[in-house]
């Protein structure tokens, strides 16, 4: 089941970080962001987002390891787009990612996203510990858009 998450309710910090392993990052636009959550018997998925001045950037998106590969992820992005459009449609949204092949970036091309930019060495520079994903180190990230 989906559902908001309660402003006051504690925050999935286990998905949030797997996500994004800057906590410091993370903390920055956590209370910005509004946050859907995937529960079953505990919360196994989760989805930060935020509305900017022309578009929506999708902030952090985490399905619990085990739960892999049973469509969570796709239905938290489709939830969020829906909850995007009755707020402000016609925006864009954005989401940034490692630049390497991989299920989220595979999914995030079948959802609509398209590439638009590169940073070279973002996560080099921006992460004090290297971060690795499918035994490569991230180095590049790359931003993809989707028009609504």
């Amino acid at each position: 089941m989906i559902r908001n998450l309660d402003p006051k309710a504690e925050l999935p910090w286990d998905l949030l970080l797997e996500a994004d392993p800057n906590r410091q990052l993370v903390t920055s636009y956590i209370d910005d962001s509004q946050l859907l959550v995937y529960e079953e018997e505990t919360i196994v998925g989760v989805i930060a987002f935020q509305e900017r001045e022309d578009e929506w950037e999708i902030m952090n998106l985490a399905v619990a390891e085990d739960q892999r590969g049973k469509g969570i992820a796709g239905q938290l992005l489709d939830a969020s787009f829906a909850k995007m459009n009755r707020q402000a449609p016609k925006k864009k949204s954005v989401i940034k990612t490692g630049d390497l092949p991989s299920p989220a970036l595979h999914l995030y091309m079948k959802k609509g996203f398209q590439p638009t930019a590169l940073i070279e060495n973002y996560f080099v520079t921006h992460y004090p510990e290297p971060i690795y994903e499918n035994g490569q180190q991230l180095r590049n990230q790359l931003i993809l858009t989707k028009n609504f």
